[in-house]
């Protein structure tokens, strides 16, 4: 019976998340979305689906712990302490991160760079910014609300479990 309570509490609290989530997100993507329905979506697109989908995600996350769970925003990991150097590091792990990747895939025949579309320019800069908003985005649903919300109900074993699940979803 405790289990049950246990579930039911994370739940409803990770179902009112999302449905306030859809219906701030919503009106920002879905009239844009069905009208290109045939075409693709290009980069400048992207980052606009990216950028609403992060900064109506932070509103709810704002909404959702000051209302429903009573607990400050902060404790979803947005702290100032320390912000510059782990920003930084972060970044210059990413980028690391990025170049290996590419150089991998390049090495192993699976991609190539082709020179004359190489430069540095804004295409380059709008896919950086979609892919941050992104990543930042997810990071703040599953690494912050959902998983503290499981880990509060229950333990972070099956907190960690259970975030991996929804996010195969």
């Amino acid at each position: 019976m405790i289990f049950l309570k246990q579930a039911w509490a994370a739940t409803w609290r990770l179902l009112a998340f999302f449905t306030i989530w859809g219906g701030l997100s919503g009106p920002f993507i879905v009239p844009i979305a069905s009208r290109r329905r045939d075409t693709p979506v290009t980069p400048t697109l992207q980052l606009y689906f990216d950028a609403v989908s992060l900064l109506t995600m932070i509103a709810v996350a704002w909404i959702v712990t000051r209302f429903i769970d009573r607990r400050p925003f902060q404790s979803l990991g947005f702290r100032t302490a320390g912000l510059v150097r782990d920003m930084t590091a972060g970044l210059l792990i990413a980028a690391v991160m990025t170049a290996a990747a590419l150089g991998i895939t390049v090495v192993a025949g699976w991609a190539r760079i082709d020179e004359r579309a190489s430069g540095i320019g804004v295409p380059f800069v709008i896919l950086a910014l979609s892919v941050a908003a992104n990543s930042v985005a997810q990071e703040l649903l599953f690494q912050g609300y959902v998983l503290q919300t499981i880990d509060r109900q229950f333990n972070t074993a099956i907190a960690v479990a259970g975030t991996a699940v929804l996010f195969t979803v």
